[in-house]
């Protein structure tokens, strides 16, 4: 961001807070003032009086309205991506109220059934898992709970039975959860298969023989113009 090297200090008792000061409009935020400094233009962010950014000044415009001095400007675009399988905690960001959630489920696995001497060979491809865009409120410095469901295992079977493969596991954040796809079943007797469920575009079930499904994933973008 462009910011000047020089700052606005604002004190009332024994109280002082530092304002940030941009070369942009659109690095300040939504709202903003302005002031010269050493012959350069510079805006002031502005903000709701309840934002976690607001210092103790305020200002008012020619409508009444009032807006409280931010001490920074909106943050820069940033993405976190969580890929692995596994579980994770993120923190919110310092002056982050807003962020786009992406969750999604994993894949579910194939189902093999090969018999030689009948020469058979059949082959159920797993289900995709759930994907799952929201526009979500957050609360600076506090923590969310994150799970990247894992692809389902695949089956392999060397008889007249097929069976069925696992299933994808869910991903989540905090509340918002992406069922995983549903394992494949690659058939009895009579030949009969089945493809695993899908629920979305998530994560791709698997269409190979002895290959688990896709991994979800989570990702969370705030900051810019989010």
């Amino acid at each position: 961001m462009a910011e000047l090297n020089k700052t606005i200090h604002i004190r009332k008792g024994s109280t002082e807070q530092t304002v940030k000061l941009y070369t942009t409009q659109a690095e300040a935020g939504e709202a903003y003032s302005y002031i010269k400094v050493d012959g350069v233009q510079a805006y002031i962010p502005l903000g709701a009086e309840n934002d976690s950014r607001a210092t103790i000044g305020r200002v008012k415009e020619h409508t009444g309205s009032q807006f409280a001095i931010l001490i920074s400007g909106k943050p820069p675009y940033h993405k976190d991506s969580y890929t692995n399988a596994g579980t994770y905690t993120w923190t919110c960001p310092a002056g982050v109220t807003k962020a786009r959630v992406t969750v999604a489920g994993g894949g579910g696995g194939s189902s093999a059934r090969h018999i030689a001497f009948g020469n058979i060979n059949i082959l159920a491809k797993g289900g995709s898992g759930d994907l799952i865009i929201q526009m979500i409120d957050v609360t600076p410095h506090t923590s969310y709970n994150i799970i990247v469901g894992n692809g389902g295992e695949s089956t392999v079977s060397n008889n007249s039975y097929g069976s069925k493969a696992k299933d994808g596991q869910a991903s989540s954040f905090a509340s918002i959860s992406a069922r995983g796809g549903g394992g494949a079943f690659s058939g009895d007797n009579n030949n009969s298969s089945y493809d695993g469920t899908s629920y979305g575009s998530g994560a791709a079930g698997s269409s190979a023989k002895g290959v688990k499904g896709n991994t979800g994933w989570v990702y969370i973008e705030y900051g810019g113009d989010i």
